[in-house]
């Protein structure tokens, strides 16, 4: 895989609403964009605000899960399963994100994720 063109940080939250508010009122971060189910600050580093999985979904995932922001998801998940990746969720597209997620040797979470302009 080429190197990123980005990192993000990805925050896994209860309160999509509460979170938001804090994380643009409290902390002062610029709201870049936002759907139903997440939230885009971007000062330098892409901070991304999703919620938790539900109960009943066990993902096992930590808190925070690492974002590579990349030019092609499609692309850089070929790549990287050439070299041993193995991903969990294939390249998907979800409204003007593609990602794909894998774990890394120590079981956390790391996406790659792709944007389309509009974003």
């Amino acid at each position: 895989m080429r190197k990123p063109e980005a990192i993000a940080v990805t925050v896994l939250v209860q309160d999509m609403d509460r979170a938001v508010q804090f994380y643009s009122r409290v902390l002062g971060l610029s709201l870049h964009t936002e759907g139903e189910e997440w939230a885009l600050f971007s000062e330098g580093v892409l901070l991304q605000l999703n919620p938790e999985p539900s109960a009943d979904v066990r993902y096992e995932a930590n808190a925070v899960l690492l974002t590579l922001v990349v030019a092609n998801v499609e692309e850089a998940f070929r790549e990287l399963t050439a070299l041993g990746a193995a991903f969990y969720l294939p390249p998907t597209q979800n409204g003007p994100f593609c990602s794909a997620a894998l774990r890394d040797t120590e079981n956390n979470l790391v996406q790659i994720l792709s944007f389309s302009e509009a974003v």
